[in-house]
Formats: C-alpha cells, sequence, structure tokens
C-alpha cells in the first residue's frame, strides 16, 4: 500500500543518489582550535593579534605573539581537547548514512600525531562499542608547510573543505569540482583578496553544505 497525505499519495524517488568522496580539514572546520590558540596566545603573551587580515602563517604577528601560536599548535592537552563546531557531528552522520566518503586531511605537528588520531577516533565516533561507527574513512597527514594537494590528488576526492585560503586555492588549482570555504573573524578579509574569483562557496560551518 502506498503513501498518502490525506488523499493525496507521496511520489518516492527510489534512485540512489551518487556518493561523493570528500577532503575535510581538522582545525578551523571540524574542531575549534584556531581562534581559541590565538586567544590563549594573546593571554599568555600579553600581545593583541594585529587588527585587520593576516596569512596563515601569521607572518604580520609580532614574533614574540607568533612563537606562543605555534607552540600551542604543538601542545596536545590544548589541541586535543578541542570542542567540535555546532552541528559537525550530526553532520557527518548524515552524511555517512548517505554512504558519502570522508577524509580528514590535517596539517597538525607530527608532535602530536598520535593524541590527534586518539582524538579524532573517538570525537568522531558514534554509538557504542558494539554497534558503533566511525563518521570518517581515513584520517591524513600533511606537513603545516606542504601542500594538501598531493593527498587530495591521491584520494580523487570530489569536494574539499578547508578554513585556509591559500588550501582552497591549491583545491581549485587541481579542479576539485566543488571546494568551500569556511572563514572567521581571522580570514574573512584576507579571503576576499586572495580567493578572487576562483569557484569557492563561503560558509560559516560544514552544516551548511547540502549534499
Amino acid at each position: 500500500m502506498g503513501l498518502f497525505v490525506g488523499n493525496i499519495p507521496i511520489q518516492r524517488d527510489y534512485k540512489k543518489r551518487a556518493t561523493v568522496k570528500l577532503g575535510i580539514d581538522l582545525d578551523g572546520v571540524l574542531v575549534d582550535s584556531v581562534i581559541p590558540v590565538t586567544t590563549m596566545a594573546e593571554m599568555n603573551t600579553g600581545i593583541k593579534a594585529p587588527e585587520g587580515e593576516r596569512d596563515w602563517y601569521f607572518s604580520n604577528y609580532p614574533k614574540v605573539l607568533r612563537d606562543e601560536i605555534f607552540r600551542l599548535f604543538k601542545d596536545p592537552k590544548f589541541m586535543c581537547n578541542c570542542m567540535t563546531f555546532h552541528g559537525v557531528v550530526p553532520t557527518l552522520m548524515k552524511w555517512k548514512d548517505a554512504e558519502h566518503k570522508v577524509h580528514i586531511i590535517t596539517a597538525r605537528a607530527p608532535e602530536i600525531r598520535n593524541e590527534t588520531e586518539k582524538m579524532v577516533s573517538s570525537t568522531f565516533y558514534t554509538g557504542d562499542d558494539i554497534s558503533g561507527r566511525m563518521l570518517y574513512d581515513g584520517l591524513h597527514f600533511v606537513d603545516i608547510h606542504e601542500p594538501k594537494t598531493e593527498v587530495l590528488r591521491r584520494l580523487s576526492v570530489d569536494m574539499f573543505i578547508d578554513d585556509s585560503p591559500h588550501r582552497v586555492k591549491e583545491a581549485c588549482q587541481l579542479g576539485i569540482p566543488r571546494v568551500y570555504l569556511v572563514h572567521n573573524k581571522y580570514t574573512s578579509t584576507y579571503n576576499e583578496c586572495v580567493i578572487g574569483k576562483l569557484p569557492v562557496t563561503l560558509i560559516k560551518v560544514i552544516s551548511d553544505i547540502i549534499l
């Protein structure tokens, strides 16, 4: 027997949607670490971050502040206790329900790789020990100064999400069909300068994306 709303039959589309293989950044996209690190570095040094745009290596920041930021990026107690952004886990669950492939690509320091792997495997896991499942299909590391292009090329992703303008620019140059840039108060002005007319969609959080 068919389904009805009142006397109107519901037409159900049983055509399976194509699965999407996507690459997604960890810090600043899935977990909130970049802004807390900058805020903590300001508190620890007593130096305020310059107003306005910056590049992804904080090259226009005072050296003392910049050094403290990168020290905190290598601190597992700080980096591996980050909160996920609003809507991240439900969005990943929805994507996995639709059988999309999710690959997390991060430039976290080698010093905290083991702790990061543990944090990701516990944070992006749903259910109990028997019936639970991972909400991602792979975790990949690159050096902070290394492009993500080799990993993206090897994975042959259909979509890429990052909060770094130069990373999304690399993805566009690879010809990845769908590229999204998560922007925040530190990068919004800089994005407009770097991205220009590249085919990038700006979003606040990954739940803005509809697959």
